[in-house]
C-alpha cells in the first residue's frame, strides 16, 4: 500500500512519493504541434491535468474548435493565479 493511502491530499508526504512536486511547462509551439496531430473537433473536450496557470487550456480554446477546454490543478497558488 502507498505511504499516503489514508491521508488527505493536503497531508501527502511528498518525500514518500519520491520527492517534491515539480513544475514544467510545454512550449506554445509544442501545443500547436499537438493540436495539429490530435485534430480535435467541435465535439471534443480537452482536459489539461496539472494545468498550472492555464496557459495551455487558453491556447487550446483559442486555436482549436473544441467544445470545451478545462484545466485541473491541485497546487492552490497556481489554481488561484489561473482564476
Amino acid at each position: 500500500t502507498s505511504a499516503n493511502a489514508d491521508r488527505g491530499l493536503r497531508d501527502l508526504s511528498w518525500s514518500a512519493l519520491g520527492g517534491p512536486r515539480t513544475y514544467g511547462e510545454i512550449l506554445p509551439s509544442s501545443v500547436a504541434r499537438l493540436l495539429e496531430e490530435l485534430r480535435l473537433g467541435s465535439e471534443d473536450v480537452f482536459y489539461d491535468l496539472g494545468s498550472g496557470v492555464g496557459k495551455v487550456v487558453l491556447q487550446v480554446h483559442l486555436q482549436s474548435r473544441v467544445k470545451r477546454a478545462a484545466g485541473i490543478e491541485l497546487e492552490e497558488s497556481r489554481h488561484r493565479a489561473a482564476e
